[in-house]
């Protein structure tokens, strides 16, 4: 497990299995959890904000299906996170 943001710095060219909860419209207070396989973009210690970037590994192009690479929309995405919005984050070690 990786502590943060403590240890951003450390491990920020790793991708790491993030849990954050995602920020939506709704009225109704539920948490809306995600996981995906990121990266550490930037960050900007001061504001307590992480920009996160999706990592190029087996997990996330199983999405678009067999053989094929990210897309040029999620090689672009980004999430900007609070450490507040970080559930749980782990090194990811793709076997």
């Amino acid at each position: 497990m990786v502590e943060v943001p403590k240890q951003h710095e450390r491990f920020k060219d790793l991708p790491m299995l993030v849990i954050y909860v995602e920020e939506t419209n709704d009225t109704s207070g539920r948490e809306v959890l995600k996981d995906k396989i990121l990266t550490v973009y930037s960050l900007e210690v001061e504001l307590d904000i992480s920009v996160w970037k999706l990592t190029n590994v087996r997990m996330n192009r199983e999405q678009a299906g067999k053989a094929r690479g990210l897309t040029r929309k999620q090689k672009e995405w980004r999430a900007e996170l609070s450490s507040s919005s970080l559930r749980l984050v782990h090194l990811y070690l793709d076997v």
